[in-house]
């Protein structure tokens, strides 16, 4: 079985190099899928990202018309292979490819997601929070985009409690219940706050 067999990654290069010797280079492309979600459940995200970019090519532009789900998949999965392996441009193309084609809202949020995902492992923490209060806004989810600081540390409170975890209290002098969220603490919260 080529799917599970050690040489799914060296068939898949060969044929990739002969490609222009093909008639219809297209009938590649499920073994470059194949070979790119082998190589992301191991965590090998930059030939991941290569094997999906050679079936994206292999596809043709026409793709989101003849194989809607097909389409959606190579996107979003090589879209997170591109974050993972530090094509944001790449990334970026792939996430608006979905955002244009998508024919659902909860296709787009997905694709959204993973540019959420990328934001946080780049550290841009505003960026990401702001991200997901438009996706929230889009799914009909309504928040306070610059909540007060003592809102923010009840709402933590409340949700620390109802997880039954200990609540952290405020600094010395501090008269609030629900912990500082100035002092550190939830740095998240605090940088999307002061963002």
């Amino acid at each position: 079985d080529l799917e599970r067999g050690p040489e799914l990654f060296a068939v898949v290069e060969h044929l990739n190099r002969g490609q222009f010797l093909m008639e219809d280079p297209g009938e590649l492309a499920p073994l470059n899928i194949m070979a790119a979600r082998r190589a992301s459940l191991s965590a090998a995200f930059e030939p991941a990202h290569g094997y999906f970019l050679h079936a994206l090519r292999q596809m043709g532009p026409d793709l989101w018309d003849r194989d809607y789900e097909t389409a959606l998949a190579v996107h979003l999965e090589g879209a997170r292979a591109a974050y993972l392996s530090g094509h944001y441009s790449a990334m970026d193309e792939r996430i608006e490819g979905v955002l244009t084609h998508g024919r659902s809202l909860l296709d787009r949020v997905r694709a959204r997601e993973v540019r959420i995902q990328a934001c946080v492992s780049q550290q841009a923490l505003a960026q990401a929070v702001h991200l997901a209060l438009e996706v929230l806004g889009e799914l009909g989810v309504s928040l306070e985009h610059d909540p007060p600081v003592q809102a923010i540390e009840a709402a933590v409170g409340a949700t620390l409690a109802r997880l039954d975890l200990p609540i952290p209290r405020g600094g010395e002098g501090s008269s609030n219940s629900a912990g500082a969220t100035g002092s550190g603490r939830y740095p998240l919260i605090n940088q999307a706050n002061h963002a």
